[in-house]
């Protein structure tokens, strides 16, 4: 963080899990607060335990949906009304080949990683936009291609 001050850029930090959505709260409550409006967010969080299927327990499912797929929805209710207000955002998720193909030993990361796509896809999005076709949204994550 120093080195990016260094270079005079405004930074701040704040802690907590995104996987947690009271911790997102939190922790956009303090980047708004400091910085007064965000208009650009990247979703980057992932887990990937390999597991087998058969011996995936519920408990290492829900942790993984919290932190790869939740996180996302987390970060885009958080930080959307702002981009919506403002005319202008972007949230990019960043997911990777699991959402293109499943792997045999993690296909709780592959569910999560399709789901944030969808969430920076257009089918989600007009329904959060409100009908304001300015507000230019959030884009897939095309770089994994």
């Amino acid at each position: 963080m120093e080195e990016v001050k260094a270079l005079g850029v405004d930074t701040i930090y704040v802690a907590g899990s995104v996987g947690n959505a009271d911790d997102v709260r939190c922790m956009a409550g303090e980047a708004l607060e400091h910085f007064k409006a965000v208009n650009i967010v990247v979703n980057n969080a992932s887990i990937r335990p390999q597991t087998p299927f058969a011996d995936l327990t519920e408990d290492e499912w829900h942790h993984v949906i919290g932190v790869d797929l939740h996180s996302a929805f987390y970060t885009a209710k958080a930080f959307s009304p702002g981009m919506i207000d403002a005319g202008w955002g972007r949230i990019v998720n960043l997911t990777g080949m699991s959402a293109m193909h499943g792997y045999a030993m993690r296909p709780h990361v592959s569910v999560s990683n399709v789901g944030s796509e969808e969430i920076a896809g257009q089918r989600v999005w007009p329904a959060w936009r409100n009908g304001k076709r300015d507000f230019t949204g959030p884009y897939r994550d095309l770089a994994s291609r």
